[in-house]
């Protein structure tokens, strides 16, 4: 094989050319053509990040608050549901004691005085729909 001689070989022309002092000019026309005046930044694009941190710390609180609120409604829900329960079950009162009980200390507190009646019928007076609510 002979030696290959990389100046020695033809070489192919390129059809390109650059003229002279192209480079030098090329710069100065770019810096010409950039403008001095600073392009005014939008309000969003200026407050943009602070605005999506606060929405994000507001859906995160207002959702921790909503499970927060579930949460608390089943555990009473189960609570009053274990005592319903409990009392189902365990207890040796017949209806008899509990009407005694009734009578003796819970219809004492079920007695109105009467200007919580009069203010009461005053306001079904002025309504008239809201009987028809409570009695459904």
């Amino acid at each position: 094989m002979k030696p290959f001689q990389i100046d020695e070989q033809n070489k192919i022309k390129s059809g390109f050319t650059v003229p002279e002092g192209f480079f030098e000019a090329n710069a100065q026309n770019l810096l010409n053509l950039i403008d001095d005046t600073p392009a005014p930044i939008s309000l969003w694009d200026r407050y943009k990040k602070p605005l999506m941190s606060i929405a994000a710390i507001l859906v995160i609180g207002l959702g921790i608050g909503f499970y927060w609120k579930i949460q608390v409604q089943k555990d009473e829900e189960a609570h009053w549901a274990a005592v319903e329960s409990y009392v189902a079950e365990h207890t040796d009162l017949t209806d008899e004691a509990y009407i005694d009980y009734l009578n003796a200390t819970a219809l004492d507190s079920l007695h109105q005085n009467t200007t919580e009646a009069k203010i009461l019928e005053e306001v079904l007076i002025e309504n008239g729909d809201l009987e028809q609510y409570i009695t459904e």
